[in-house]
């Protein structure tokens, strides 16, 4: 991609859109597949509604998407507590129970017959089957929450005060990204492009045509970092490896520090009506936040212009959600048909140069 310098030549510009056009399916499936199995009541559909709003107008700042995710959580909390109030006082006089359709109502406990215990039955271990398990102490994991917040602070530091070209500022910012994200890798890609392109790190050409390969490989989206850090540290060959691991390790890292910070917690307080209430708040807005992706990619998938005035790509997106969503077709075999529609728009073109 680095050996791109310059205005691409047409057939790869071609390639490109198809290629694009296809991954901008896979996106727009993620968000159908997170909204058809998160958004099961108006609240957590409005929750929705407000994060793509909110997303597709201020994805730059950085406060927005922790900001979403406490108010999603914070919403639901309040809408159960809310109407749990509404229902007692219907409850102490004598009112029947409503039958309104709101979605969230409190758990009533159920009695139960008394039952005698059976003794457990754990399955037998294979011979060659070895089992290891790692406890982790509330402390320890208010300790690695520390250590997520400083070096959230240290990475806010290292892009404020070093060059774009730093490798310093390649770790303090994608460090700083993996920090703020929610809702998995499609969500980054707007974002990445972002900074990508406003530190000169790479050009709008060379991030869709990397954008459209990392589709076709395995393995999560955030891999995508790795080839935006080797492009910003692109002067030699070890640059561009250091710059590569930098990035790789900076988006990485947040999400593993925090998911060892919340491990012992999450064991502990997750089975708690409380905390599956404002979860549910959290992955509503986190959904939006995939479905502003799939807005934001849209709009720049085809020669940094929208997806919509090429028909053509239209229809590749169209046929390759429903190819992968509904036909199970492989995602890569997907997207290597869509470069194909693109060597055919070339050929039908007249081969330009």
């Amino acid at each position: 991609v680095s050996g791109l310098s310059g205005t691409l030549p047409a057939w790869v510009q071609f390639i490109r859109d198809g290629l694009v056009s296809a991954a901008v399916a896979l996106v727009a499936l993620a968000a159908y597949r997170l909204g058809t199995s998160l958004l099961k009541d108006r609240t957590t559909h409005i929750i929705n509604l407000i994060s793509f709003g909110l997303s597709i107008n201020y994805y730059k700042q950085p406060w927005l998407f922790p900001a979403l995710m406490v108010f999603g959580g914070l919403t639901t909390f309040t809408m159960s507590y809310l109407l749990e109030a509404e229902e007692g006082e219907a409850s102490a006089g004598h009112a029947p129970n409503r039958q309104d359709g709101n979605e969230i109502r409190p758990v009533q406990p159920k009695r139960r017959a008394p039952t005698v215990p059976a003794e457990p039955q754990s399955p037998a271990p294979a011979e060659d089957e070895v089992q290891y398990t790692i406890r982790i102490s509330i402390l320890v994991g208010f300790l690695f929450l520390a250590l997520w917040l400083v070096l959230l602070v240290a990475s806010i530091l290292l892009r404020s005060f070093t060059q774009s070209s730093s490798p310093w500022n390649v770790l303090g910012t994608f460090y700083f990204t993996g920090s703020i994200i929610f809702g998995g890798g499609p969500v980054v890609v707007p974002l990445l492009q972002g900074y990508g392109v406003e530190n000169a790190w790479l050009t709008v050409p060379e991030f869709l045509i990397g954008y459209a390969i990392i589709n076709i490989l395995p393995g999560p989206m955030f891999n995508f970092a790795a080839l935006c850090g080797a492009l910003a540290l692109r002067s030699s060959t070890g640059s561009s490896v250091l710059g590569a691991f930098l990035a790789w390790f900076g988006i990485f890292a947040p999400g593993l520090i925090i998911q060892t910070a919340i491990l012992p917690m999450w064991a502990r307080y997750s089975s708690l009506r409380t905390s599956q209430i404002v979860f549910k708040g959290v992955n509503a807005a986190a959904a939006g936040l995939v479905f502003s992706a799939t807005y934001l990619l849209s709009q720049t998938a085809i020669d940094a212009k929208p997806l919509g005035n090429h028909p053509l790509y239209v229809v590749v997106t169209a046929v390759s959600f429903v190819a992968v969503g509904f036909l199970k077709m492989p995602a890569p075999v997907v997207i290597v048909l869509g470069g194909a529609v693109g060597i055919l728009e070339w050929l039908a073109n007249g081969m330009p140069k």
